[in-house]
C-alpha cells in the first residue's frame, strides 16, 4: 500500500516545491520591473496581520520614495481577505547592504 502512495507523495513535493520557486520568480520579476517603470503595489493582508498600519509603515519603509506621494485604499480579494493595498514611487538609489558592512553610526533604528 505504501508503495503505491510513494510516487503521490513524491509529486506533492514536487509541487510545493516547485511553487516556492515560482513564487521567488515572480518577487523577482515585479522588483525588476518596479524598479524600470519607478512604480510600485503591494496588497497587505488585514486578516495575516493584526496591526495592517504597523505593516504598510514597515513595507512602506523598505520600498518606497517617502518623499513622493503614495496612495493606500481599502480592498477585498477574491477570496474574501481584506487588506489594504498600496502604491508609490519605487526606492531608486537605496541599495541593500552588503553583508560584512559597516553600520552607518545612527543608533536610533533611522536610516
Amino acid at each position: 500500500m505504501f508503495a503505491r502512495l510513494l510516487p503521490i507523495i513524491f509529486l506533492v513535493i514536487g509541487m510545493v516545491l516547485g511553487g516556492c520557486s515560482s513564487a521567488q520568480k515572480r518577487q523577482e520579476e515585479r522588483n525588476k520591473v518596479a524598479q524600470s517603470s519607478g512604480l510600485y503595489c503591494e496588497f497587505v493582508n488585514g486578516d495575516a496581520n493584526n496591526d495592517v498600519d504597523v505593516e504598510i509603515n514597515l513595507q512602506m519603509s523598505k520600498k518606497c520614495d517617502i518623499s513622493k506621494q503614495f496612495t493606500i485604499t481599502n480592498y477585498k480579494n477574491a477570496s474574501d481577505i481584506f487588506g489594504l493595498v498600496y502604491c508609490c514611487h519605487y526606492q531608486k538609489g537605496k541599495a541593500p547592504a552588503a553583508p560584512g558592512a559597516k553600520a552607518s553610526g545612527n543608533t536610533d533604528g533611522l536610516d
